[in-house]
């Protein structure tokens, strides 16, 4: 139950489009970052899970159900699997996450 005081609940889609453009943009920004400054992959892949973190910490406050953020998680692993794998975002956007083994490969 809403409390009375409660703003509005988000739209699930609207919240699902807001992190999901988010942390698009996140990748694109650290991309640039990465471009201009040459930092370390290992401090890129860093900020990348900062970023994820804090993005996470919207969700008490954007959704009210599970499935929307069951559906972030499934679209975050398909887009990683996608960096990983599809050689045209592996060459651009990719080195933010994979330019550096976590040690688990």
């Amino acid at each position: 139950m809403i409390a009375p005081d409660a703003p509005p609940p988000v739209n699930p889609w609207a919240g699902i489009a807001a992190v999901a453009l988010a942390l698009v943009a996140m990748l694109a920004a650290l991309r640039l970052v990465r471009a201009r400054w040459g930092l370390h992959p290992e401090l890129l892949r860093k900020m990348a899970h900062v970023g994820l973190g804090l993005s996470a910490l919207s969700f008490p406050w954007l959704f009210t159900a599970r499935w929307p953020v069951v559906l972030l998680g499934a679209l975050a692993l398909m887009t990683l699997l996608a960096l990983r794998h599809v050689p045209r975002l592996r060459a651009t956007v990719g080195g933010v996450v994979n330019g550096v083994s976590s040690g688990s490969e």
